[in-house]
């Protein structure tokens, strides 16, 4: 016989599967996708949570710069206001300081024209001829157009009765510098109807001035 017969038989030996481990693989596996699944879960609700905080902190501080704007705003416009009411004040009292030196131009100017006039008036009476008058026409002459150029600017500015009371007073004023050329020099009556109505004139500025009458 051959060596072959020497040589035992070779017995596969089939073990039964080790269920315990499989199990124990499994369950490590399970626990590992559990804690990977937790900490995703977590991860994302911290994420949102963060979010949420962000988006109010946002929605917070935009608020705030839209209060703080409105507050500027409020401010800004309270401090518009205040500096237009000055500078209507200020606007005002320029105005009326303005209105007062016109008003004491036009009183002045007419004031010149009736001691132009007067002196003339004088002059005739004492026979001085005309060659000795004309320096005391000239005077009469610029004192007219002196009192035509204050006058302009009051109608510029004055209110109705005020320039009412002008317009008669200087109509008068130039009748009367008229007559001083004519007849006796002091037989005219407008001279007194001229104080009343300078009068009236200055009452009535002093009235549209704010002053006491």
């Amino acid at each position: 016989m051959s060596n072959l017969s020497a040589i035992p038989p070779v017995v596969d030996v089939v073990t039964g599967t080790d269920w315990a481990s499989v199990i124990a693989s499994i369950a490590t596996g399970v626990a590992a996708i559990v804690g990977i699944g937790g900490t995703a879960y977590l991860a994302n609700r911290a994420s949102r949570t963060a979010g949420i905080s962000l988006n109010a902190a946002s929605s917070d501080a935009k608020d705030n710069r839209e209060a703080a704007s409105r507050d500027l705003q409020a401010s800004i416009n309270a401090a518009a206001d205040q500096l237009v009411v000055s500078i209507n004040a200020e606007d005002k009292r320029a105005y009326v300081v303005e209105k007062r030196r016109i008003y004491a131009k036009v009183l002045v100017a007419m004031d010149e024209v009736i001691a132009a006039a007067t002196a003339y008036r004088v002059a005739r009476s004492d026979g001085s001829n005309e060659e000795e008058r004309k320096p005391i026409l000239a005077r009469q002459t610029k004192a007219q157009e002196g009192m035509f150029g204050a006058t302009g600017e009051l109608w510029l500015i004055a209110p109705r009765e005020v320039a009412e009371k002008e317009n008669a007073l200087r109509d008068a004023m130039v009748k009367f510098m008229v007559s001083s050329h004519r007849g006796e020099p002091f037989t005219d009556p407008r001279a007194l109807e001229i104080g009343g109505m300078r009068s009236a004139l200055l009452r009535s500025m002093r009235i549209d001035l704010g002053e006491p009458v």
